[in-house]
């Protein structure tokens, strides 16, 4: 069984360059201050929903 964990980025700001190069070493999403827990909470929820889908793609995600 092949699992991935999802790591979501907590920043006080980022430009689309540093964003950019964080998806790139592997992020799946970030989070800017200040820190709102229900959009948090709404995008933890959204990344295990996808790993749990058999092609590991998120339902907005182009293929």
């Amino acid at each position: 069984m092949h699992s991935t964990t999802p790591i979501i980025a907590l920043m006080a700001e980022a430009t689309t360059v540093d964003l950019a190069k964080y998806k790139a070493g592997g992020m799946n999403d970030y989070k800017e201050k200040p820190l709102d827990e229900r959009l948090l909470y709404s995008k933890i929820v959204n990344l295990v929903k996808s790993a749990s889908k058999p092609n590991g793609k998120e339902e907005n995600e182009k293929k």
